[in-house]
């Protein structure tokens, strides 16, 4: 990943932690495409998979989108804070 990416994932990460979210960096083991973290709300009624992108035009990997078509609810690509916000308030 790429500084800029780890810098976003970074803040996007202390953010849901100071709002009460369960949040953890997923391994790959063999789910090609998965998205960087999940997100658990604080009563567990959302669950967030995010994959971060150092800006909005960045590439998307067609087995990422594999995981958007499959979950279009529940994934989400994310470049900014602001953007990662207005995901966690829907």
């Amino acid at each position: 990943m790429q500084h800029i990416e780890s810098s976003i994932e970074r803040a996007c990460r202390a953010y849901a932690r100071e709002h009460g979210w369960t949040c953890w960096k997923n391994e790959k083991n063999g789910n090609k495409g998965i998205p960087d973290d999940t997100f658990l709300s604080p009563d567990g009624m959302r669950f967030l998979l995010v994959e971060f992108k150092k800006d909005e035009k960045a590439y998307i990997r067609p087995e990422q989108l594999v995981w958007k078509n499959r979950y279009p609810n529940v994934v989400f690509f994310v470049s900014s804070l602001d953007q990662f916000k207005k995901i966690l308030l829907q």
